[in-house]
């Protein structure tokens, strides 16, 4: 029996909505353009209902509907930046955590232990004597 893939129906709360609202704002820069559904369709190559899709936010729709109609819509630059392990915040990407052990600091710190430090230095909170719970 095949599993039944939930991504698709019961995506988690915060990418519905973030789908939820890239497709609200294709929609806008289609309607800008003054494009219907059909040009937008042609334009990417595609049909009208995977257009209608991305523009409803369904997580079944492709990635590549939803890129594609961004490069249609000459939006997709601010893309680029999507996932780069060289601004992973957290640092925990594995090129991060490679240039960490290497004593590389050109990458990210894991911003937790770090931010708690900061916070603790800036604020003046005593830790002298303190002592980590095992």
């Amino acid at each position: 029996m095949t599993k039944l893939n939930t991504i698709h129906t019961a995506p988690p709360f915060a990418v519905e909505r973030s789908l939820k609202t890239l497709g609200e704002r294709i929609r806008t820069a289609r309607l800008r353009r003054s494009l219907t559904l059909a040009d937008a369709a042609a334009k990417i190559g595609t049909g009208i209902r995977a257009v209608r899709d991305a523009e409803n936010g369904r997580a079944s729709a492709s990635i590549g509907t939803y890129w594609a109609l961004l490069w249609a819509y000459d939006l997709l630059g601010p893309t680029e930046d999507l996932a780069d392990p060289a601004k992973d915040v957290d640092g925990f990407h594995p090129m991060n955590v490679g240039k960490l052990m290497l004593g590389d600091t050109t990458g990210f710190r894991p911003c937790t232990p770090a931010g708690v430090h900061q916070l603790l230095i800036r604020t003046g909170v005593p830790t002298s004597g303190a002592e980590v719970a095992p």
